[in-house]
């Protein structure tokens, strides 16, 4: 983190496929920590919001900002609930954010101030935005706000990947994979030509969990082996593995928010 604040917004950061990023890194970099990671749609978010205030008054005034803000969040929180969880999660985020932009009852107004921020931190690939078009998205976007999550998630289907690799007793090791169906065909932007290479609900769940024994994360509890085990004593424990039915699944148990 950086030395006055937990994260900060105002950043320069452009999206990486998080699997291509070592587990941490000093504030000055980008790694495929959460927190760290975050700050890649944390500062599009904020460009987005700039953007609006922009759409709201050419002279803005505090009055502007706090309306701007205001639908950024109703926008934000209606593309949280409508975006289904899949690898590619950010940019799905911000294509449900610019189809509920769409609706009553900003009507498209904020479209290409919400399209430049997510682009030039390449959430959004070029081809991506491109696809968006008003029509196109605003008829979708009215049929997502009635899907969204009122009740509740079902829970996730989950993947099965090696436990011992990881030090387990078990030779399987069962993790909720991001498998939901994709709203919108859209990709992140790739550091090369073109969209990111889309990645499988398997593969993203063997990289997240690799992430966190590599960052000590898991508390392995009774099921470590005791020779090939990799317990880290001193991390946080933000993920656990039980024993469900005789198989063994990881399951987060808290967020670490930074303050332990």
């Amino acid at each position: 983190m950086d030395p006055d604040c937990l994260r900060n917004a105002a950043n320069a950061f452009f999206y990486r496929d998080p699997q291509t990023l070592p587990p941490s890194a000093p504030a000055s970099q980008l790694s495929s920590e959460p927190h760290a990671f975050s700050r890649v749609f944390t500062g599009g978010f904020l460009d987005a919001v700039a953007g609006l205030v922009k759409v709201v008054s050419a002279s803005p005034t505090a009055d502007d900002l706090l309306k701007a803000s205001r639908d950024a969040g109703r926008i934000l929180v209606a593309a949280v609930r409508a975006a289904p969880v899949v690898p590619e999660y950010y940019s799905q985020v911000a294509a449900n954010m610019i189809s509920a932009g769409e609706s009553s009852p900003f009507n498209g107004k904020y479209r290409n101030a919400l399209k430049s921020a997510f682009v030039r931190r390449g959430i959004l690939s070029l081809q991506a935005a491109a696809g968006l078009t008003g029509t196109g998205v605003a008829g979708r976007g009215r049929a997502l706000v009635s899907t969204a999550r009122d009740g509740g998630a079902a829970d996730l289907p989950k993947a099965t990947i090696s436990g011992e690799q990881y030090g387990l007793k078990k030779v399987a090791l069962r993790v909720h994979s991001a498998a939901e169906p994709k709203r919108f065909a859209v990709t992140s932007s790739s550091l090369a030509l073109g969209p990111v290479e889309p990645r499988s609900p398997q593969n993203a769940a063997e990289s997240f969990t690799e992430d966190l024994f590599q960052r000590g994360r898991v508390d392995l509890g009774a099921h470590s082996h005791p020779e090939t085990g990799l317990p880290h004593p001193l991390p946080m424990k933000t993920h656990v593995i039980v024993d469900e039915g005789g198989e063994l699944v990881l399951k987060r148990r808290t967020f670490d928010c930074g303050f332990d």
